[in-house]
């Protein structure tokens, strides 16, 4: 079981550092809030994933963590590369 935390501010802390002792559990990711950014790709069937994004960066962070794959040992792979990864 991980705790992810959804629609995260910096203000959050206090209280999540409380939830992390009550469960006795890591905050295992914070994704930050952007309404702007999911509504957007909502409404139009698209993709959140938009380079530079902070949403974007911490769901790949998640995805790799949970994958099991160190973030630090990806390279940047060519559009090709990227097309034929599994």
């Amino acid at each position: 079981m991980r705790l992810i935390i959804n629609r995260w501010h910096r203000h959050d802390e206090p209280a999540l550092e409380k939830v992390e002792q009550g469960m006795k559990m890591p905050v295992f990711a914070r994704l930050p809030n952007n309404f702007k950014q999911v509504s957007e790709a909502n409404v139009r069937g698209d993709s959140l994933k938009q380079d530079g994004e902070p949403l974007s960066a911490e769901f790949h962070k998640m995805a790799t963590r949970l994958a099991g794959q160190d973030l630090a040992k990806q390279t940047k792979k060519s559009r090709l590369g990227q097309f034929f990864s599994l």
